[in-house]
């Protein structure tokens, strides 16, 4: 079944790929190609898991760019952090508790789970959009989840790869309850928990759980963090729809333990085409670890302490790295102590559909030491900003040739202004 829903997946990304294309070379409306761009970005997030970031830069090709999909190493910026955004109104009585994301309801936007101090599970359906969500009122223990344990550590994917999403909960005594989605992708409905299935084993205080492709097989692995400070990492040895874990392995892959509690999430942050680690700790911090390694042989490097400008806003801070408002970047949704949730929006450039102006063309991209300005009025300036945010180029009454040959390699934002007030904004990646 999911690998029929995937392929019909594909296959549409596919056509909106080539759709976009042309019409961004036909100079076709800036309403039609952000049209489809929105499509597109669902679909993206649909398929992350299941063609890896690889695959789907090489399909976007030099689109990728616009959906944070380059192979070049981004900066991220994160904003303050909003408390209770989307609408979201907090349960008094369900503290202490993870959070996950996935599209439980297979409408093409992210729902959450969020998990409480006596285990029950709120259910908060995105009542918006992929772009313009809006968090419902929760409905506790939905689609027949049930509680009888302490705590409720959050982790959601198609573990069993039937086409529907999977929960996996992680308790205060560590052991890890399975709940198997036996009903649809579009009308869940989740089996008796199974306690520490397909081999996984109980880990001490505190089992905080994260389903990842860590190793870039096509199937998912398991980390799990815990109240000690260590991460433990199980290895899925089985197969995509038969899941079996291998033996814990105690801070992998380079990682120290030490942290004082450990929430692990994942994504490639810095865009590099591996899987970035950031963990959350008691008293609120956010710890990053660059995946120094590849896609199929991760290595973590050195700790950054609340990297990206990540402002602390609790002293207990669950996260995930979910891109909640579908711009092609991931944000920060964080559950802290007394059942609120806190957002930080990602702001490295938010792509939207002034980047895709047609009055001014701007070429080659990626380049190497110069950009070519095409358009049919005179300009004004031009002006070149890292992922940073600062200015790093400027020039008034431009030519149409601009020699960038000074700068690092990397990604830029590019903003043009032509005589007659029109903004042109475009990514570009120097090689």
């Amino acid at each position: 079944m999911k690998h029929a829903t995937n392929s019909r997946k594909i296959r549409q990304f596919d056509r909106l790929v080539k759709s976009m294309k042309a019409a961004i070379r036909e100079g076709q409306p800036k309403e039609l190609v952000e049209k489809i761009r929105l499509k597109l970005a669902v679909i993206v997030q649909q398929l992350r898991g299941t063609l890896s970031t690889g695959q789907l830069a090489k399909k976007l090709g030099a689109l990728a760019i616009l959906f944070g999909l380059s192979t070049g190493a981004y900066a991220q910026t994160f904003s303050l952090p909003v408390a209770d955004p989307f609408g979201f109104a907090v349960d008094s009585t369900n503290y202490v508790g993870g959070i996950c994301f996935a599209d439980f309801d297979n409408d093409g936007d992210l729902d959450m789970m969020m998990g409480g101090y006596y285990g029950s599970i709120n259910y908060h359906e995105n009542i918006g959009s992929a772009t313009n969500p809006s968090l419902d009122a929760a409905q506790v223990n939905a689609f027949g989840l049930t509680n009888s344990y302490y705590y409720a550590f959050l982790t959601a994917a198609d573990l069993d790869n039937d086409g529907d999403i999977d929960i996996l909960a992680g308790e205060y005594y560590g052991a890890m309850n399975y709940f198997e989605n036996t009903g649809t992708a579009t009308s869940p409905a989740f089996a008796a928990a199974q306690v520490n299935p397909f081999g996984i084993t109980p880990g001490y205080v505190l089992s905080m759980p994260s389903f990842v492709d860590i190793d870039d097989d096509g199937d998912y692995d398991l980390f799990v963090g815990e109240a000690n400070g260590g991460i433990n990492y199980f290895e899925n040895t089985g197969t995509v729809a038969n899941p079996a874990f291998s033996p814990a392995q105690a801070t992998p892959f380079g990682l120290t333990p030490g942290y004082s509690f450990a929430h692990p999430t994942f994504a490639d942050l810095d865009q590099d085409g591996d899987l970035d680690l950031l963990i959350n700790e008691i008293y609120g911090n956010f710890q990053y670890f660059k995946n120094t390694g590849t896609a199929s042989a991760p290595a973590f490097g050195a700790q950054q302490m609340n990297p990206f400008g990540i402002t602390v806003a609790s002293n207990i801070a669950l996260s995930a790295l979910v891109d909640i408002d579908a711009d092609g970047d991931y944000d920060i949704m964080s559950s802290a102590y007394y059942g609120n949730l806190f957002f930080y929006e990602n702001t490295q450039f938010n792509v939207g559909i002034d980047e895709l102006a047609n009055n001014v063309g701007i070429s080659p991209n990626p380049f190497n030491q110069q950009l070519h300005l095409a358009a049919d009025t005179d300009l004004e300036s031009i002006e070149v900003y890292s992922v940073t945010g600062a200015l790093v180029y400027q020039e008034f009454s431009p030519s149409k040739t601009i020699v960038l040959g000074d700068l690092n390699p990397g990604v830029y934002l590019i903003k043009v202004v032509d005589t007659k007030g029109q903004v042109t904004q475009q990514k570009v990646e120097k090689i």
